[in-house]
């Protein structure tokens, strides 16, 4: 899981944003599975918007994962705004 939030929102890039790992994830599926603060998804979806639409290889979205880990109603409204 991502934990090192205050490293995404200083060091994160497009490039970093855009990587899918072998299971078709990206970094924003990965945050909103462990409790993100909005600011850290905010600055992923600055990154790479389209991030909030993929699929990873089961058919689940980071809304998916937001809610399914429990994430905060800022992080559920932040990705339905996208």
């Amino acid at each position: 899981r991502m934990q090192q939030w205050d490293a995404i929102q200083q060091y994160g890039t497009r490039s970093a944003a855009k990587q899918v790992d072998a299971d078709g994830l990206h970094p924003l599926h990965w945050a909103c599975s462990g409790g993100p603060p909005v600011q850290a998804v905010n600055t992923l979806l600055k990154l790479y918007r389209k991030a909030a639409y993929r699929v990873d290889s089961e058919g689940s979205t980071p809304l998916h994962f937001a809610c399914h880990y429990g994430a905060s109603a800022a992080v559920v409204e932040a990705l339905l705004r996208e």
